[in-house]
């Protein structure tokens, strides 16, 4: 959890906003259903965007560096959702990138790739 209480709060604020998204249970069936080559109305996915002409409303507020990229994940999702809505289906989860830690102890891998020579 952030150490920040501004950035607690906004984290908070936008996925208290994505867990008040319509639960579309239909649009889930359908989308099973296309996918199952089945015959349905056609269904709109919008997942082109061009971000960096969004404006203000996509404009980052948290400090921690973390937390910053959990909130551009809520902002992407709620975007189009206000703006363009679609068939889109949102999970109610929240990813997180995988960390991993070094320490340097352990084995080393030497790796080349066929063709290379080493150096």
């Amino acid at each position: 959890m952030p150490e920040s209480p501004k950035d607690r709060g906004i984290l908070r604020e936008l996925a208290r906003q994505v867990d008040a998204l319509p639960v579309h249970q239909e649009t889930i069936r359908l989308w099973k259903r296309l996918n199952g080559l089945q015959k349905v109305r056609p269904l709109v996915w919008i997942n082109e965007i061009c971000w960096n002409e969004m404006g203000p409303e996509m404009n980052l507020e948290c400090a921690d560096a973390f937390c910053r990229s959990l909130e551009w994940n809520l902002r992407a999702t709620l975007y189009p959702w206000r703006h363009m809505p679609a068939d889109m289906v949102v999970e109610g989860v929240l990813y997180s990138p995988v960390v991993v830690h070094d320490t340097g102890f352990g084995l080393e891998v030497h790796a080349e790739r066929a063709g290379e020579r080493p150096a």
